[in-house]
């Protein structure tokens, strides 16, 4: 899982540095574009999708490490000598989860994007039907939480680079997204790992 992680965060770094390089070339109209000397428009900057692309990049790491979560909560509940109701409850939700989604293939190219979308709806439904806290649950296994934190800083540095790349009609067609990124920015961690969910289903395949 080690080797897996590193390549997701370099992969992160890469994708912050492309919206951060495209956030720092000044926003013109479609008049002012300037024309080369091969008379084609300046490409750049990232158009809209492109940026858009950028941040799908992020929905399979954010699936890999939800699933290991589960599976940690799941073993971590299963070894309480005690079983409430409650935890009867989130273990069956937790198994029924993992079932759906432990075989689908989130690390060999090329992935499947409808699969990967799968995994990040199954989980948001475990998330909003059983209660399930999947970066405060973990805090326990200091390594998949820091994991955890990280990856909510990452993206949510380019998430905030995206939002000020956005010209004011961009804003008006990504209003859901800048709808999103507030909400974001006045959440918990674990509120957060939902948001993201909202995220990959704005995009819809």
């Amino acid at each position: 899982m080690t080797k897996i992680l590193g390549i997701n965060f370099l992969l992160a770094f890469v994708v912050i540095q492309l919206i951060a390089n495209s956030s720092a070339i000044p926003v013109q109209t479609e008049e002012e574009i300037n024309i080369g000397d091969n008379g084609h428009p300046d490409s750049s900057r990232l158009d809209l999708n492109a940026r858009h692309k950028v941040l799908l990049e992020f929905e399979k790491p954010f699936a890999q490490f939800s699933r290991e979560a589960i599976k940690v909560i799941l073993a971590d509940l299963q070894a309480e000598p005690e079983q409430s109701v409650t935890n009867n409850n989130k273990i069956t939700a937790l198994k029924n989860a993992l079932n759906k989604i432990e075989n689908i293939n989130l690390i060999n190219e090329p992935l499947d994007a409808h699969e990967v979308r799968f995994v990040t709806n199954t989980i948001g439904e475990l998330i909003s039907q059983a209660n399930i806290k999947l970066v405060s649950a973990v805090e326990k296994q200091k390594k998949l939480a820091f994991e955890l934190q990280r990856f909510n800083f990452f993206f949510g540095e380019a998430f905030d680079d995206f939002i000020t790349t956005l010209t004011a009609q961009e804003r008006e067609l990504d209003a859901g997204l800048v709808n999103l990124h507030q909400q974001y920015n006045e959440s918990d961690k674990d509120e957060k790992w939902q948001i993201w969910i909202k995220l990959w289903n704005y995009f819809e395949l």
